[in-house]
């Protein structure tokens, strides 16, 4: 008799924790059960221990924005990576062109007028730019090409981003083996 009694509770205290479905069908009709409503409009479960009813279509709404919103994130984190792929090749193909360029015309540029900037080893004030990589080397180049073309430059030393920079005009500064330093602003660069 013990046996039996203790079996019974065992059983009704595990069925208990399991919860309790409320389905209404199409019919408006109620029905409570202990396995999941299928196909129901208006389904909620009913936990017996604590007494609380949840909405399992609310339920499954808040599990679908979830995963949208997760799905969204991954796009997003995608197009990014993708974004800072095509911006690194773009830099590397502008730095194949100053090294081109500095190569054919070793009189007008010294071998480190436009040094590359690699991944890993760029300078803090280019790090902050990154964004715009393939721009600085590309007005790099062209404030070199700009400063020798005024006439007052036999050489370029160096062609370097400036700390004058902010995120909507980059400024460059150019060392001639004369002495002289100019700042060449993007603006005066972006027609040519």
């Amino acid at each position: 008799m013990r046996s039996t009694l203790c079996l019974l509770i065992f059983f009704f205290s595990a069925h208990s924790h399991a919860g309790v479905y409320k389905c209404i069908d199409n019919n408006d009709r109620i029905t409570y059960q202990n396995q999941p409503c299928t196909n129901q409009e208006l389904a909620s479960e009913i936990d017996l221990t604590s007494g609380t009813k949840i909405s399992l279509e609310e339920e499954r709404r808040r599990n679908l924005l979830a995963r949208k919103k997760l799905e969204q994130q991954k796009i997003a984190q995608r197009q990014l990576a993708e974004k800072q792929a095509r911006l690194l090749q773009e830099s590397i193909e502008e730095t194949r062109i100053n090294q081109r360029l500095i190569k054919s015309h070793p009189k007008q540029y010294s071998a480190f007028a436009i040094p590359p900037y690699t991944q890993g080893e760029r300078p803090a004030l280019v790090e902050n730019f990154k964004s715009r990589l393939p721009e600085i080397e590309r007005f790099r180049r062209k404030a070199a090409q700009h400063i020798l073309a005024g006439g007052k430059c036999g050489r370029v030393e160096a062609s370097e981003l400036n700390s004058r920079s902010s995120g909507d005009n980059l400024v460059f500064l150019v060392d001639c083996s004369s002495g002289l330093q100019t700042y060449v602003e993007e603006q005066q660069l972006s027609g040519k």
